[in-house]
């Protein structure tokens, strides 16, 4: 992927050539960097999504081991005869472990391989716990039906935990999507509104009565330039950092805020610019803006 990116990056890179080489390079980078965070995202989303699917038919996969196990199969064929067509990822890696038992690998290093390349802890903690129940010797399918039921138990707890923690992750997203932005939307009109008051007035006859006034007059104010790309750059940072909030609250990990951060972006930077063109729009003829 870091070919395609350099690739795209080099592409832009020479079409602004002609304009400016600091152009060029800045837009280089930019479209180099906006591809690999976006392939980035897009296999992050894809890994997230494939431990869904088999955390969600965990219990179920359980149930049935434990079922073909009591009918009187041994261990390797009562996993291979466990997978479903409906477990999705589950059963590719059902599979592979169980082929691996059948031709002469060892059960407990055949599930390990399979606990290896899936990274979910409820996962491989109850591929651990299989193995241990095999190396102990003792009743594998009273441990796999304690084991669903347990999974089952802890995913109905963790939806009611979900539901509870929405209203903060709601208010963060309110935060991100709408305060920042409207806040410095009239920032950003209040600095233009100034600067374009400061321009009509005349300095150089107040400084003639300077001397006598207890105050002193500067024609000194920010720049609105400067303070457009201080608001672009503190909502980024703003989404970026509320995603990650989010992600800790609901999950317990910052990585999982990476999914909404391009759409906090987006829809942030977007709101942004909406309200400050509406202002624009209303107030600019009382302000002088």
């Amino acid at each position: 992927m870091l070919v395609y990116g350099l690739g795209l990056g080099i592409g832009i890179g020479l079409i602004f050539f002609n304009y400016s080489l600091d152009l060029s390079l800045l837009y280089g980078w930019a479209a180099f960097m906006f591809f690999e965070i976006l392939i980035y995202l897009l296999l992050f989303s894809a890994a997230r999504r494939r431990i869904a699917l088999i955390e969600e038919a965990l219990p179920e996969f359980l149930s049935i081991m434990a079922s073909n196990i009591r009918s009187g199969l041994t261990h390797d064929r009562a996993l291979l005869m466990s997978a479903r067509k409906e477990f999705g990822p589950l059963k590719t890696e059902v599979d592979r472990a169980a082929k691996l038992a059948i031709t002469g690998t060892p059960l407990t290093e055949a599930l390990m391989g399979m606990n290896n390349r899936v990274a979910s802890e409820t996962f491989g903690k109850t591929i651990r716990l299989i193995v241990e129940g095999v190396n102990s010797g003792g009743d594998l399918a009273e441990l796999l039906e304690k084991t669903s039921l347990d999974i089952r138990r802890f995913g109905a707890l963790r939806r009611e935990i979900n539901a509870t923690v929405m209203a903060y992750k709601l208010f963060i997203y309110a935060a991100i999507a709408l305060g920042a932005p409207l806040l410095y939307a009239v920032a950003n009109f209040l600095v233009r509104a100034l600067q374009a008051t400061r321009g009509k007035i005349d300095f150089s006859s107040l400084a003639q009565a300077q001397g006598s006034l207890p105050i002193n007059i500067s024609s000194g104010t920010i720049p609105a330039e400067t303070m457009m790309l201080f608001s672009i750059a503190a909502i980024s940072l703003t989404a970026i950092f509320g995603c990650m909030a989010a992600g800790v609250i609901t999950k317990g990990k910052e990585s999982e805020g990476f999914l909404t951060m391009p759409v906090m972006l987006f829809v942030s930077l977007g709101v942004f610019f909406a309200i400050s063109l509406m202002l624009q729009a209303v107030l600019s003829g009382v302000f002088g803006g």
